[in-house]
């Protein structure tokens, strides 16, 4: 039986059918290997871009953490300046009243001093004004 089918292939009438066959058959196999090179090259494409994405995603959450632990010492900085300042505030106002406070004791020590009387002759009158002036500041 093999023989009959071998010689009807091989036969002069079949012969160009089986070569047209085989031929369309092997343009088939080339064309699918060429889609399959196209396919194969377009997904390293697709690959090599998301690996790129991948990367560049990656530097970008690493420069989004940054930026944010940036922002969070200024703003820790900021915030610590203005309690600096309200501290600095206080503190001159406080000053400010205190030396207020301090100018009509001053005033009138003063005025206390350019009462009293002075001596007969400038040595005197040197001597007075400071034993004035040292009892005024309780010495």
């Amino acid at each position: 039986m093999l023989a009959v089918i071998f010689r009807a292939l091989t036969s002069r009438a079949v012969a160009p059918v089986m070569l047209a066959a085989c031929f369309g058959l092997l343009l088939l196999s080339v064309a699918q290997c060429a889609t399959g090179a196209a396919e194969t090259r377009r997904a390293n494409r697709a690959e090599a871009s998301l690996k790129t994405e991948r990367a560049n995603l990656q530097t970008c959450r690493a420069n989004v953490g940054a930026l944010e632990e940036t922002t969070r010492r200024q703003n820790a900085a900021v915030a610590a300046a203005g309690e600096d300042s309200a501290r600095r505030i206080k503190a001159a106002e406080e000053s400010l009243t205190a030396a207020l406070k301090g100018k009509a004791d001053v005033e009138r020590r003063v005025a206390a001093l350019m009462k009293r009387p002075a001596g007969i002759d400038a040595c005197a009158r040197m001597n007075d004004a400071d034993a004035n002036v040292m009892r005024s500041l309780g010495r």
